[in-house]
């Protein structure tokens, strides 16, 4: 639902001839963005002193509360646009 179209809204205004580094830069950016995430995340688990199952648990709830959270944000400004365009 999020993938797509933030591709599209990145690399839409990229001139044709600069396409190749701005396919290159995107996935660049998303790959350390996802390694940025695990860190982020793995971090926070850790600090909480859980430990096997108990951490793995810990670890879910946090990326489920992370990926609601962002759906909400996505929702809301989904949301806001339709309004502005009508």
């Amino acid at each position: 639902m999020i993938f797509s179209p933030l591709t599209q809204l990145v690399v839409r205004e990229v001139p044709v001839e600069a396409a190749g580094l701005s396919g290159g830069m995107f996935s660049t950016a998303q790959q350390l963005a996802l390694s940025f995430g695990v860190i982020v995340i793995g971090g926070l688990v850790s600090l909480t002193g859980a430990a096997g199952r108990d951490e793995l648990l810990a670890g879910l709830a946090l990326d489920i509360v992370l990926a609601v959270a962002v759906l909400i944000v996505a929702i809301a400004l989904r949301s806001r646009a339709r309004r502005n365009l009508r």
